[in-house]
């Protein structure tokens, strides 16, 4: 890889991280749950970087958060962070960029609408787990009802709506990028 083509990179690894962090700003007030757009930019960032650095970028926003700058959704930060029930979805956005990295690139809207949602499926798996390993460490009641409910179904109609638009956007964007 040329220089210019690796600074190339670097800039769109940092634009990606930079866009994550805007995500966990940008809300779509809707009832019960609002949306914000973190999911969003994680998928897309495993879409249009290459496979080098496609999880650089959530790396990147990850370390950040953890070292103490509010980037994570509601403005959270810190180490902290680790020790609550949410923390596994932030790992799941990592975890995605594996599985959309690994996608082909000339997909029909239909497969860029299936690839998102498998890889909001694969950040849901990161959240549950996650939170019931919370709950059972920290020996605290659940119920895996409520846990699927609070941490997948309600957020399915955001995702769903962010696929549709990722599905009818990405060929469009894909020449500026």
């Amino acid at each position: 890889m040329t220089k210019n083509k690796s600074t190339e990179q670097l800039i769109k690894v940092a634009m990606f991280s930079a866009l994550i962090i805007i995500g966990a700003y940008i809300i779509v007030p809707l009832y019960p749950i609002p949306i914000s757009l973190q999911s969003l930019f994680a998928i897309a960032s495993g879409y249009y970087l290459s496979k080098k650095y496609s999880y650089t970028s959530v790396l990147i926003y990850i370390i950040i958060g953890l070292i103490g700058i509010p980037v994570f959704a509601g403005g959270k930060a810190g180490i902290q962070t680790i020790f609550s029930p949410s923390f596994g979805y932030i790992l799941g956005f990592l975890a995605q960029t594996f599985y959309v990295r690994t996608k082909e690139k000339s997909l029909s809207k239909l497969k860029l609408f299936l690839m998102f949602m498998i890889a909001s499926l694969i950040i849901y798996a990161f959240g549950i787990i996650y939170m019931i390993g919370f709950f059972k460490i920290t020996n605290k009641a659940f119920d895996f009802g409520k846990i699927l409910l609070t941490g997948v179904l309600i957020f399915l109609p955001g995702d769903v709506l962010k696929a549709i638009v990722f599905s009818l956007v990405t060929k469009k964007l894909e020449k500026f990028l």
